[in-house]
């Protein structure tokens, strides 16, 4: 009845469910090929590892190729600047000799030249000190002339007041009387001490004035000496230079010789090497 119907409802869906199980299982796998499938993949995949570590060694390899090019490059180089280097050495260095060489021929010449520079500034100064010696006697000269002119005037005025005579009142202004004799001689004697010590004074001036003159003309005399020995000096001098222009212009000027790298033997390895190296 009912429970027989279900009985036969789910037995009915027996199948169906074994059906949709077995439908629902993976896939069955031969094991075995999937192995070798497997095998030969390692294989595959072991060839390209082996391609790229022949690749990476290759990229080292020219790395280290390029750095060893570079160091042979950068060591090239290095020889060359010292190549460079040692030839410019070597040519100044004979520069330097031949500058010293002929420094050594033109000493003597060098040596009377400065010593002609020297005497004519000795001479120059020893000129300037006669013509300040010149100056000065003038000066001394004018002074001369304006103390004896001076002198000159004070010798009229001395001869004017010595012939002086008394010329005093011997009467009285106001009443005419012819004034007492003691009163006329107090002025005589007055005018007489006045004369006096005028006469003096001007001698005493006078005496100043030529002790004065002297010490010009002493002077001068002093003047004249020295001028006299600095004009021998300046003589000497001038015939000195002209010896010495005479010497030096009988001394040749030698001129340094231009180096020619090609003569130096050392210069020549040098250059032979850097071209080597080029």
């Amino acid at each position: 009845s009912a429970k027989k119907a279900n009985i036969r409802r789910e037995l009915a869906e027996i199948q169906p469910r074994i059906d949709q199980t077995e439908a629902m299982k993976p896939e069955s796998y031969d094991w075995d090929s999937l192995s070798a499938e497997i095998d030969a993949c390692n294989a595959e995949i072991k060839k390209i590892d082996d391609r790229i570590g022949d690749m990476n060694r290759i990229s080292n390899d020219r790395i280290a190729a390029a750095n060893a090019k570079f160091e042979e490059t950068r060591q090239m180089r290095n020889k060359l600047y010292d190549c460079i280097r040692i030839m410019d050495d070597i040519v100044n260095k004979a520069v330097t000799a031949e500058n010293n060489r002929v420094r050594e021929l033109n000493a003597d010449r060098e040596n009377k030249i400065a010593e002609r520079a020297n005497l004519e500034r000795k001479l120059n100064l020893t000129q300037d000190r006669v013509a300040a010696i010149d100056n000065e006697i003038n000066a001394a000269k004018s002074n001369i002339e304006s103390i004896e002119s001076k002198i000159g005037g004070k010798r009229q005025e001395w001869i004017d007041i010595d012939a002086s005579t008394f010329t005093g009142n011997t009467t009285c202004p106001v009443c005419g009387q012819p004034l007492p004799e003691s009163m006329i001689e107090e002025s005589r004697k007055k005018f007489a001490d006045e004369k006096q010590k005028r006469l003096e004074q001007i001698e005493s001036e006078g005496g100043n004035m030529s002790r004065e003159l002297e010490k010009y003309q002493s002077k001068i005399a002093e003047l004249k000496t020295e001028r006299a020995a600095c004009k021998d000096d300046a003589d000497d001098i001038a015939k000195e230079i002209e010896r010495l222009d005479a010497i030096i212009s009988g001394i040749k000027d030698v001129a340094p010789s231009p180096i020619d790298p090609t003569s130096l033997p050392d210069w020549v390895k040098a250059k032979h090497e850097h071209d080597e190296l080029k």
